[in-house]
């Protein structure tokens, strides 16, 4: 639980007058819904409030916009939202990169728009759109599922600490309603029951279950002789997002396009707030048409999307699931099609900025 004695907001409480009292009421009445965000409003309000002298002197910066997104925190999807441009900003004020918020873009159609960020590198624009990805509901109902499970193992008695990995195959089986929980309880506790370990070792195995969709570890408890109880967690591995999901991924780009400057250099940062998802199970569905369509010369609709965005030169992709040796890395996709070719020394200082791994298809 949070101890709000240590709660220190003193920029948003002297520059935006917004008091803490307030801001510790709103997160109290948000947690009563959901309790598991109460960690991630704190930590995203004390990273605003170190950011917030250095965001005063970037150009575009809005003052009230930030202090509406706070006031309004109940809506906390869309304060997320709006706080992931944040936190590709703060990766440039790092870097002491120049750069405008909310700059002014004609797009394809020669109209007027609103980019989110603009950056100027060696005397070119370089334009990124930033998009959050939002953790799904169903992995919301998965989340409760694991919980449940922990539970009743954890009740179980017996001498070893459960280690379970679930796949994207126990989603499949939640998004058809199929009612899982007692049969892997009574599953584990069988593979407990008949567990023959040899008492002066602690070693793993794997058991496979594939028609439940998850991997099982199990651990002797040497340390924790005295506890008599079984000691479970659950761990979920990345879930390769579904087609449905993948489809909005790709509206949301063909979205994007109204916001993408004619002539200059663009980008789409998705910043992933989903623990179940990693980045390249979501692109390599895009690398896999590709390579379909150059190996069978076979037009795909990614194809013909990135054809018609040709001012897109690339998506960068951040995920919760990041290796340790890649943290505060990101991947980038770039789009072959584009007309105005992006040279390697500026694509280079670019990637350097941004922490950019390329990915390859």
């Amino acid at each position: 639980m949070i101890d709000f004695n240590n709660f220190k907001i003193e920029n948003i409480e002297n520059i935006l007058k917004i008091s803490k009292d307030f801001l510790i009421q709103q997160i109290q009445n948000i947690c009563e819904l959901n309790s598991n965000l109460i960690n991630e409003i704190y930590s995203t309000l004390e990273f605003i409030d170190e950011i917030l002298p250095r965001l005063l002197l970037i150009e575009g910066f809005s003052i009230k916009n930030l202090k509406d997104k706070i006031i309004g925190i109940k809506n906390y999807e869309y304060f997320f939202d709006y706080i992931t441009e944040l936190r590709v900003a703060k990766i440039l004020i790092d870097k002491n990169v120049e750069f405008t918020f909310n700059p002014e873009v004609i797009n394809y159609n020669n109209e007027k728009k609103r980019a989110d960020i603009l950056i100027n590198l060696k005397d070119k624009k370089i334009y990124i759109e930033v998009k959050r990805i939002r953790e799904t509901n169903e992995f919301l109902e998965l989340e409760k599922f694991c919980k449940k499970i922990e539970n009743e193992i954890s009740c179980f008695p017996s001498p070893y600490f459960i280690l379970i990995n679930f796949s994207f195959g126990l989603l499949e089986a939640l998004e058809k309603k199929i009612e899982l929980d007692k049969e892997i309880v009574e599953h584990i506790k069988n593979f407990i029951s008949n567990c023959n370990v040899i008492e002066d070792y602690e070693y793993s195995l794997e058991n496979i279950f594939y028609d439940l969709g998850f991997f099982l570890i199990y651990k002797k408890k040497n340390e924790l002789k005295d506890k008599k109880e079984t000691i479970c967690q659950i761990f979920m591995k990345p879930i390769p997002f579904t087609g449905d999901e993948n489809k909005k991924f790709w509206v949301d780009i063909e979205k994007k396009r109204g916001q993408l400057s004619k002539n200059d250099y663009n980008f789409i940062f998705f910043w992933s707030d989903s623990t179940t998802h990693d980045e390249v199970s979501l692109i390599n569905y895009a690398i896999f048409f590709y390579r379909e369509s150059r190996v069978h010369k076979i037009e795909t609709n990614i194809d013909k999307l990135f054809k018609d965005i040709t001012n897109l030169h690339g998506i960068i992709l951040r995920t919760k699931y990041i290796p340790t040796e890649e943290i505060n890395k990101y991947k980038i996709f770039l789009n072959p099609y584009t007309k105005i070719k992006m040279d390697n020394e500026l694509f280079e200082n670019f990637k350097k900025i941004l922490n950019l791994i390329e990915l390859k298809y």
